[in-house]
């Protein structure tokens, strides 16, 4: 699947890296897309870690049925990828577009 998440150069571009595009850049330009659509729909991962705690996080992502759901893919799996390495957990409780849970299974379960 070609990815449709669009990667923004920085206002500085590294001397050693020219190449270099921080993924916040492209988060809050995909966020800011998802926003002016007016076609958002609610996307949640809760990660369960040690002693039965919980992380939330929540946002947006295009509607399944925009132009622009394709770069759905691409977000929710370099998320997930994020929230698992940020909270340590080690179970997942998603909540959206179905299309994009099962891809996330598809992903990351054996």
């Amino acid at each position: 699947m070609k990815s449709q998440f669009k990667l923004i150069k920085p206002a500085i571009v590294p001397v050693l890296d020219p190449a270099f595009r921080p993924p916040v850049l492209a988060n809050r330009a995909f966020l800011a897309e998802v926003e002016a659509s007016g076609a958002g729909v609610p996307f949640m991962v809760a990660v369960e870690r040690d002693h039965g705690r919980v992380s939330r996080f929540d946002t947006k992502v295009f509607d399944p049925r925009h132009p622009r759901a394709a770069a759905n893919y691409f977000y929710v799996e370099r998320l997930l990828k994020f929230l698992l390495w940020q909270f340590g957990g080690w179970k997942v409780t998603i909540h959206g577009p179905a299309e994009l849970v099962r891809y996330l299974q598809a992903c990351y379960c054996d």
